[in-house]
């Protein structure tokens, strides 16, 4: 990954599998739970979603507005994004991905643009991000209307990122675990699979990508 002498690289980061090796959302879910500030009920209705999600084809956006009225029966916004920051503190250097932190430090440190673009809520991966120094970011917002960053809209972003920065496609390498994330990954010249599902594992030996 050399740098150009003109125009940045960019290295687009997903989070949820790749940054981290748990998915934040149901991760944070189970911490509220330890610390008592949901009932059982709301975690096993968000653990039942997140198979439904992974096996059985529900979408995101579902999954999202569904957390999103289980836990605003509980908790404020404001309230969440306090619990956020608390549990990004206390269980973020456990959760952290070696092999995709060593290229991101790698990127970093040969000056690529760093992008982050994450499906999950904007309060858990706010402090995630800066906990990796990570400027740029975008993720799904629960404020109304709410805003779900899915594979497409991923792609559009990483096209205005790009344009904005003048970056050409042979200088952006995008890191994903999930066949989700195709679109983009389909995209750049250099797409590099974070322990990929099967379907993008399939896909990445299919097409020679790198798989970390």
């Amino acid at each position: 990954m050399q740098p150009s002498s003109h125009k940045p690289n960019l290295s687009i980061f997903d989070l949820d599998g790749t940054l981290i090796t748990k998915n934040s959302s149901f991760t944070f879910g189970r911490w509220l739970f330890s610390k008592g500030k949901l009932p059982r009920s709301t975690v096993i209705a968000n653990v039942t979603d997140y198979f439904l999600h992974r096996y059985f084809g529900l979408s995101i956006e579902s999954i999202h507005r569904r957390a999103k009225e289980r836990l605003l029966k509980s908790h404020s916004l404001e309230a969440l994004t306090l619990f956020a920051d608390s549990f990004v503190a206390e269980t973020l250097p456990s959760l952290i991905d070696k092999k995709a932190k060593k290229r991101l430090e790698e990127a970093r440190s040969q000056g690529h643009h760093l992008l982050l673009l994450s499906s999950s809520p904007s309060f858990i991966v706010k402090p995630i991000a800066e906990a990796f120094g990570i400027t740029h970011w975008y993720a799904s917002d629960w404020k109304e209307p709410v805003s779900i960053l899915d594979g497409e809209v991923k792609l559009q972003i990483a096209k205005y990122v790009a344009a904005e920065l003048k970056t050409p496609e042979r200088q952006i390498f995008a890191y994903s675990d999930s066949h989700l994330d195709l679109p983009l990954l389909n995209s750049v010249a250099n797409p590099i699979s974070v322990n990929p599902d099967a379907i993008l594992r399939k896909i990445s030996l299919k097409n020679n990508w790198e798989i970390l």
